[in-house]
């Protein structure tokens, strides 16, 4: 996936070779087992920035509580839309996709979350 996403990339006249790189560090994979710690973690500490003020304090606990490490393991195990972004070897980010969790005009929608910015970005489609 990663190798045919870049081909495919540099194909497209929006991407130039500076931008890509004869060699990219940056590589998006399906999220292993080994990773639950790591998006379990961009999670909570995204959902608190995001969402203090907005979300009741102890609501916004209980959520983040409920999707610990343990929970995140078994999404992992149990879906194919999660997929998690290095940069040079290092866990960066993490996005999940998939099927819209309400009907409506969307058919299906993603998430992104970086550790670096801890900015939840959504889009719907």
């Amino acid at each position: 996936m990663h190798r045919t996403y870049l081909s495919s990339a540099r194909k497209n006249p929006r991407y130039s070779n500076a931008m890509l790189g004869a060699r990219s560090d940056i590589k998006i994979r399906k999220a292993k087992s080994a990773d639950a710690t790591f998006v379990a973690d961009t999670f909570r500490q995204s959902w608190q920035q995001a969402y203090r003020g907005i979300i009741p304090h102890l609501h916004l606990e209980n959520m983040v509580r409920r999707r610990g490490a343990d929970w995140w393991m078994n999404t992992i195990r149990s879906v194919e839309g999660l997929l998690v972004l290095e940069h040079s070897g290092t866990l960066a980010g993490y996005a999940t996709l998939g099927l819209a969790r309400t009907r409506g005009p969307s058919s299906g929608s993603s998430t992104l979350l970086s550790e670096r910015s801890w900015i939840t970005s959504t889009a719907k489609w």
